[in-house]
């Protein structure tokens, strides 16, 4: 492998790469403008009819369990809040941009519910007494953990073929065995794309930083609970006792993301409850 490759250069290789999702910056504005309202929110929502569209059918979800069905961007944005609105516009865009965007390895449906877990339960594990520009990134930390994986895959699939069948038989983690084929991991290629999309340091470092928290420069517990959302969302049960099993109390990654792992089963029955609404994002 050519050691001089950097993750912007798969960047630059990619012709269909996805821009980014503009959407996002606006909605952060109106959020920072005291004097915006709802109805601002809606306006911006609704010069997309299918985001429109797909939102309504969120709200309208079992999740919801409303009596009468939601039609307008505006009742949407009062049920839902607004920074929650951000992060299921953020979700509904970015998967919408990458929808066609196909490889080898892994369906997109599959990508994305997965990428899902994880952005609902790194959500799930703050408290909602928590709050401030790290903890309302988290949500849209874990959406895009593993984007840098959907450039390997496509970019450089023999090294990444090779990597897969490695894992099978390794005890390291993904991320060590691409960084050995290739020099990089798929964190890197992930916040590569994220400064190229002018993404805030908050999202950037989360996603870049996540497979070695303890490593991060800032940001080092969004960076955990990044990190612990994404080893959970692996799990097909989230009921019985195997999150523990797969990360134990004594794991010092507790303490990182200031979570107490005996707050845990709690945690996954909100993120259960919240996976009933979101997964109305990938229809």
């Amino acid at each position: 492998m050519d050691s001089s490759l950097r993750p912007e250069d798969l960047l630059s290789r990619e012709a269909e790469l996805p821009s980014a999702p503009l959407i996002f910056h606006r909605l952060n504005e109106l959020i920072a403008n005291p004097a915006a309202s709802g109805e601002d929110f809606a306006a911006l929502v609704e010069q997309d009819p299918a985001l429109t569209a797909r939102l309504l059918r969120v709200v309208n979800s079992p999740f919801f369990g409303l009596r009468q069905k939601i039609s307008s961007a505006v009742r949407a944005v009062n049920l839902l809040g607004l920074k929650e609105l951000r992060d299921l516009v953020v979700a509904t865009t970015v998967i919408d941009r990458f929808r066609g965007f196909n490889n080898t390895f892994v369906s997109m449906q599959g990508f994305w519910q997965h990428s899902l877990r994880c952005a609902v339960i790194a959500k799930a594990l703050l408290p909602d007494s928590e709050s401030g520009d790290a903890a309302d990134s988290l949500f849209v930390c874990g959406l895009l953990h593993e984007i840098g994986h959907l450039l390997l895959y496509r970019q450089l699939p023999e090294l990444m073929r090779q990597a897969v069948l490695e894992l099978e038989t390794s005890d390291q983690p993904l991320w060590q065995i691409e960084r050995r084929l290739i020099g990089f991991d798929y964190a890197a290629v992930g916040a590569a794309l994220l400064t190229q999309w002018d993404m805030p340091e908050g999202l950037i470092i989360p996603v870049g930083q996540h497979p070695q928290p303890d490593l991060a420069q800032s940001h080092q517990r969004a960076c955990a609970l990044v990190n612990l959302a994404a080893r959970l969302a692996t799990l097909d049960d989230l009921e019985d006792d195997k999150p523990l099993q797969l990360i134990p109390s004594s794991d010092p990654l507790w303490r990182a993301a200031g979570i107490q792992s005996g707050n845990l089963r709690e945690v996954l029955l909100k993120a259960r409850q919240r996976l009933e609404s979101t997964a109305a994002l990938l229809n």
